[in-house]
């Protein structure tokens, strides 16, 4: 799923920008590695004819799991990725997870051209953002839509909710 025309946003203005979205699993859900590669989802930011540019790819985690489980890409190549501590919060009084994505200005404009993925993946109400994957890339410099995409085993067991997404410049 690809947003309209966000607009023209500029990582190289005003501090660079981000994208964040809550995800959460409300419904019971075997919580092994064999649902674990059939249950993911996939947030980022993409150009105005919907090429993905920039994303973050989040596997639920199982505690069989010994597979790196979050992967941050750039056109649809994994540039960096690791395995999650914690296990995917599942069931009726599973709380939000919340994934961001900031991309940082280049560095021919005087940034650090960091592309950066922050997580806050205990399910708590307290949001304490951690980063957990970065890479230094220019490649990328306008971006125009949010893409989001879900797969589930069964959608009507597996169900994932989303919520809050934000989208914009670091320093507005």
């Amino acid at each position: 799923m690809y947003s309209p025309d966000l607009g023209i946003l500029d990582r190289d203005q005003n501090g660079g920008i981000f994208v964040q979205i809550e995800m959460r699993v409300p419904l019971a859900l075997t919580n092994n590695s064999t649902h674990r590669e059939k249950n993911k989802f996939t947030f980022g930011l993409a150009a105005l004819d919907e090429t993905n540019l920039y994303s973050f790819e989040y596997k639920f985690h199982a505690t069989s799991d010994t597979n790196n489980n979050r992967f941050l890409i750039k056109d649809n190549t994994a540039l960096a990725q690791n395995k999650s501590s914690l296990l995917t919060p599942i069931g009726p009084s599973a709380g939000w997870l919340v994934f961001r994505i900031e991309i940082l200005p280049r560095t021919t404009a005087g940034g650090s051209g960091m592309v950066r993925v922050l997580v806050d993946e205990d399910g708590d109400t307290n949001v304490n953002l951690t980063q957990i994957l970065s890479v230094v890339d220019d490649s990328h410099q306008i971006f125009r839509r949010f893409r989001l995409t879900h797969r589930t085993t069964d959608p009507t067991q597996y169900a994932m909710q989303f919520r809050n997404l934000q989208v914009g410049p670091l320093n507005p």
